[in-house]
């Protein structure tokens, strides 16, 4: 096909009205059909012009070359995309009404997709045609189509996450969000698009200190994890975790987007853990106390033993001798007044059968009567007779009594003299002006009185014997009130701690008909 005679085709006014145009007329012509011809080969797309009744009336070079053949005279549905009907798509009838209409369209044929310009030509005699100028847009369109895919399987990604997850651009601007963000502030849509993202902080300072952080990534281009304390809508206060991302286009970088992560749960599950941790510390260090206690107990038990044989035994022996010495010194007295050393063997005679009698008090068995009592009622009449050293030390008193506990087996009279003895040794320890902490607890089968004591625990040299036999001559209480507990099946014990020291009384709970009799 001639170009020439195509674009004379497209101007075609002289040969329409049938006349002869003047010579300067032709040359004009042709000097536009000319440039329409080099418009026309330069023009990277398909032409094609078409009557009323979908007759094609010409083709350009590349159309042919894509059909493969001049299809003048034939019906453009067919030639173009193998139908054998009008397309369904067809803008003919607005074209002829006088319309240029631009759209997309995809071609059955060959599934290529195509930018189409339709354009009525109006001829000199009054007819009508229709210029199709078409553009393959099949790889642009492919790559939309990708796009549009990719950018579904980010929102469905997105919109999925459990993960607040927001977009916003250099000045700070929300400008995207999903749904778990709003959930997570508590926004409506409306309320935070288009907002500073100042708004999720709950103060300047807060802000400013994100705003260095967006610097910074500004500046490196690196992404940035960091703990901040937010704010809901609410005004409620969480710490969450924030992963900042810059968004480079090539261009630049024009926002960033920040996933955001609510870590209460995480940060309470780490306080338990910690909680858990100490109290773990804490039941190993109580362990510890009384395995030692037991094994300190056992090992007390079997020296008292041996020291109660051995008691004993010299107690029998000097006994009788000492006896003897009295008797004569009160008969050597009664002669010579007035003989003062006399006087001295008959008073050391005595108090040495002192001695030797509570010697033998402490080892002779003792009757108990155990039986239920309230707890709190001995521990606060032990309180009352030794209220008077209380006051004179200076000491500070702070009890903790609880109102329901269950009652004890015990000897009432027996457990009010071991109270009395225990407090009196601990009140003995503490500096005047101290303070004594004093709680009563209840566990599945014993009840507890904790004595705690502010005193420093290196000043207790050897704790093993705080509730031994005394070596000066005085009352032995303490080792009595340990042999007392051990009837009532109870126990005392002593344990170090941080800031002080504590020493506990316990004894079992009462049971159905637990009246009885016992030999300690």
């Amino acid at each position: 096909m001639n170009p020439g005679r195509d674009c004379a085709l497209l101007c075609d006014q002289s040969c329409r009205v049938g006349f002869e145009l003047p010579a300067e007329s032709r040359t004009e012509a042709h000097e536009t059909n000319e440039r329409l011809r080099a418009m026309i080969e330069a023009f990277d797309g398909l032409i094609y012009v078409c009557s009323r009744d979908y007759r094609i009336e010409y083709m350009n070079t590349k159309l042919i070359e894509r059909t493969g053949f001049d299809a003048t005279g034939e019906a453009c549905f067919k030639i173009l995309h193998g139908r054998d009907s009008i397309c369904p798509w067809c803008v003919n009838e607005r074209v002829f009404r006088g319309e240029t209409v631009r759209w997309e369209v995809q071609s059955p044929k060959d599934d290529r997709w195509f930018y189409v310009v339709n354009t009525p030509i109006y001829h000199l005699d009054g007819s009508i045609s229709k210029q199709a100028m078409i553009l393959d847009i099949t790889e642009r369109k492919q790559a939309e189509i990708a796009l549009g895919k990719s950018e579904q399987k980010y929102r469905i990604l997105v919109e999925s996450s459990s993960d607040a997850i927001l977009m916003f651009d250099n000045r700070g601007k929300i400008v995207s969000f999903n749904h778990a963000f709003l959930e997570l502030f508590g926004y409506e849509n409306s309320e935070i698009l288009g907002q500073s993202i100042k708004l999720l902080y709950p103060g300047e300072e807060s802000y400013l200190v994100f705003e260095e952080k967006i610097e910074a990534i500004t500046n490196n281009g690196e992404s940035l994890t960091a703990e901040w304390e937010l704010i809901r809508k609410d005004r409620t206060l969480f710490p969450a975790e924030k992963t900042i991302s810059p968004i480079d286009n090539g261009d630049g970088l024009t926002g960033f987007v920040a996933i955001i992560r609510d870590v209460s749960k995480r940060k309470e599950a780490a306080r338990e853990l910690e909680q858990y941790r100490e109290h773990l510390e804490n039941m190993v260090v109580e362990r510890t106390c009384q395995l030692e206690n037991a094994q300190k107990a056992l090992i007390e038990k079997e020296r008292q033993k041996t020291v109660g044989t051995l008691s004993a035994e010299v107690a029998h022996e000097i006994r009788n001798p000492l006896i003897m010495i009295g008797g004569f010194a009160g008969r050597l007295l009664k002669k010579l007044p007035d003989v003062k050393e006399a006087d001295i063997i008959f008073t050391e005679s005595r108090r040495l059968e002192k001695i030797l009698d509570r010697i033998s008090n402490y080892l002779k068995p003792v009757t108990m009567n155990l039986r239920e009592f309230p707890l709190n009622d001995a521990l606060e009449e032990a309180f009352d007779l030794l209220e008077s050293e209380i006051v004179l030390k200076g000491i500070n008193l702070q009890l903790d009594l609880r109102n329901d506990l269950s009652p004890v087996i015990t000897d009432p009279g027996l457990l009010r003299q071991v109270l009395v003895n225990v407090i009196r040794k601990i009140l003995q320890m503490g500096s005047p002006g101290g303070d004594l902490n004093v709680s009563t607890i209840e566990t599945d089968m014993s009840l507890h009185i904790d004595f705690r004591l502010p005193i420093e625990a290196q000043e207790v040299q050897d704790p093993e014997f705080i509730f031994s036999p005394p070596t000066d001559g005085t009352l032995i209480v303490s080792s009595l009130s340990s042999r007392f507990l051990d009837a009532m099946n109870g126990s005392i014990s002593f344990c170090r701690h941080r800031d002080g020291m504590s020493f506990t009384i316990s004894l079992p709970k009462a049971i159905e008909g637990g009246s009885q009799s016992h030999i300690a």
